[in-house]
This record gives C-alpha cells, sequence and structure tokens, in this order.
C-alpha cells in the first residue's frame, strides 16, 4: 500500500511517498500444527516436541535414497518507510535533496532440521574386522542404530527488527551546452538487527589466544549493544559523474564516473543466525559413536551438548569505485532514387 502527494511551485518540486509492504509465509507439512504427532507415534522421541514442529524425522541411508521431510517454517515480512524529495532548479544547476526512513520488520519461526534426522551408514553391521564395505545402511535402519542424529528448532518465534535511515544531496549541473557534471553526497545509516524481546546469542571468543576460552553471550548483557553487532556510522557515498560531448564530433559522447557503495546484506544473516542459537534453539549432534557406546537409542532424545558456533561480526562494509568511457557514433545515409 502506497500514498503521497507532488507538490510544485516555480522552479521548486516537492515529493512524498508513504508506503507499508507485508508478505505472510507459511510453510508445512502434513503433521504441522495438529494433534497427530507422528514421531511419537512411531516411539521416537524428539526434544522440542510441539505441534508447530509436528513431522516424521529424514531418514539418510549411505546405500540408498533415504526419505525426507519438509521442515515448518513461519515468516512474516513488513517494511513501513517514508520518503522525502525537494528538487529545485537554479540557473544550470538542477538540486536534488532528499531522505528516507525505513522501520523493517521480520518475524519468523524456524530451524534448520526442526524435525530431526537420522543418518545410517553401516556402521553396526560391518565385520568383526570393522570393514566399511562390509556394512549395510539398511540393515542398521532395520536395527534401528543410526551413525548419527542431528536436531536444529526453535523454541519461541524471533521478531528482528532495524531501522534503516539515508539522506542525500545531488546536483546536475550543465556546465556548458557539451558538459554535464553530476556529483552528490549521499549517507546511509545501517542499524544493525535487535530482537524484540532480546533472544539473540552468539560465542564470544578469543582468536588471537587461540580459541582457549568460549563465553555465550546474550543481547544486552556483559555491556554487549541489544543487537551484538556493532553499527556502522560512517556510510557516506560521494559520487562523481561527467558528460562530455566531444567538439566537432557531436555523435561522440565521453562518459566516466566514480561511486561508492556499501555492501550490508550481512545484517540479516548475522541476526538470524543469533537468533538460531542457543539458549533461544534446540541443536542436538551426535557423531561416530564409540565402540562403548555404539548402540544408541533410535528411539531416544540426544543427550549431547548443544552446538554452539563462533562469528566474527565487525566486517566493514566492502566499496567499489568505476570507470567507464563509452564512444557512440551515428552514421546516418539518405539513397535516392
Amino acid at each position: 500500500m502506497q500514498a503521497g502527494y507532488t507538490i510544485g511551485y516555480h522552479k521548486l518540486t516537492n515529493i512524498f511517498n508513504a508506503s507499508w509492504n507485508r508478505s505472510n509465509s507459511h510453510t508445512t507439512n502434513f503433521f504441522t500444527n495438529t494433534s497427530d504427532d507422528a514421531a511419537h507415534a512411531a516411539g521416537i522421541a524428539v526434544p522440542n516436541d510441539v505441534p508447530l514442529n509436528f513431522g516424521l524425522p529424514g531418514i539418510n541411508l549411505s546405500q540408498l535414497n533415504g526419505l525426507s521431510e519438509t521442515q515448518p517454517n513461519f515468516s512474516i515480512s513488513q517494511t513501513i518507510s517514508a520518503t522525502e524529495v525537494l528538487s529545485w532548479i537554479h540557473g544550470k544547476h538542477n538540486l536534488r535533496f532528499g531522505g528516507d526512513y525505513r522501520r523493517v520488520h521480520r518475524d519468523f519461526l524456524a530451524g534448520s532440521n526442526a524435525t530431526g534426522n537420522f543418518t545410517f551408514t553401516g556402521l553396526f553391521t560391518e565385520d568383526a574386522a570393522q570393514d566399511p564395505a562390509t556394512g549395510s545402511s539398511i540393515a542398521d535402519f532395520l536395527l534401528g542404530l543410526p551413525q548419527s542424529t542431528t536436531l536444529n528448532s526453535s523454541l519461541q518465534k524471533s521478531y528482528l527488527r532495524d531501522n534503516v535511515i539515508d539522506a542525500y544531496a545531488m546536483d546536475d549541473w550543465r556546465m556548458t551546452p557539451s558538459l554535464t557534471l553530476n556529483y552528490g553526497l549521499r549517507y546511509e545509516s545501517y542499524a544493525p538487527y535487535s530482537e524484540k524481546y532480546g533472544h539473540l546469542a552468539y560465542v564470544a571468543t578469543n582468536p588471537a589466544g587461540g580459541f582457549t576460552t568460549l563465553t555465550e553471550v546474550t543481547a544486552g548483557a556483559s555491556g554487549y549493544p541489544g543487537s551484538l553487532v556493532s553499527p556502522w556510522r560512517k556510510a557516506f557515498r560521494p559520487s562523481l559523474a561527467i558528460a562530455w560531448r566531444v567538439p566537432k564530433l557531436k555523435q561522440t559522447v565521453v562518459r566516466a564516473g566514480y561511486g561508492m557503495n556499501y555492501t550490508l546484506g550481512e545484517y540479516g544473516t548475522f541476526a538470524t543466525e543469533m537468533a538460531h542459537q542457543p539458549p533461544f534453539t534446540t541443536s542436538r549432534p551426535i557423531r561416530k559413536p564409540t565402540a562403548t557406546a555404539r548402540r544408541l537409542p533410535a528411539r531416544g532424545p540426544c543427550r549431547c551438548p548443544a552446538s554452539r558456533s563462533a562469528m566474527d561480526f565487525r566486517r566493514r562494509p566492502r566499496w567499489e569505485i568505476s570507470l567507464s568511457i563509452r564512444t557512440i557514433h551515428y552514421r546516418m545515409c539518405r539513397r535516392g532514387t
């Protein structure tokens, strides 16, 4: 939905627009949000066993095609924006000033593997010498002995919020009939995503010290910001372009330009990763059991420590410089009879 107005007075023009965009996306399987807990009915105890995560676990067989389940996903994306542009024609100058504000909402409930997964490789049916060529993944499946099991599901819905502000000033200056100069400056402020209830977390460590310490950090704790990511407050974007029509060669135009751009889409990736970190998600892997613990219960819950990952969020935006020169030749021919 969009609404706005345009007002002109002599050489001044003012344009204002406000918009609201919202999308609601649901991905479900046959059992999602029903009373039919197929996994529990089959004797498979899955942690975080709530109706929104109901479904059959995936089955991976190393020697055959396995079975997969559609992972439930619930997502709402909403953007509220306001844009203001003021144009002023003054002599040979066409000046434009503007700004934009966007309030971004990203609400989702999703895990990369909410229904769980079992992997059978034939490890438990190998011969006494444990020759991998002798094992059967289908036999391990029939015995209920997976080599590994994984689970990743959200404990609650995540409500990510972001504010984006930018402002700019530009001038299109027709210096001469054959020379035009366009220059301007743009400022962008991308506040990192925060979570409405502070449900963000990651692991702080010491790369310089060889990763000898691990500390779970949550939003707003121990002096960390609510977004757990340092904002970038110096996103100034100068731009300069020139167009020159070569004298006596009016069919030839030389163009050159310089600009700077920032790639800040990583902020959304960081926030999604942090919303899927313990203690706000369930992540239970078991891999490569030892000989003394080979008979892992295929129908019991995993009791291993939750996995965590550490990431460095202090990244600088990238910038680019481009120069382009284009020459255009036009040739006209007229034929008569």
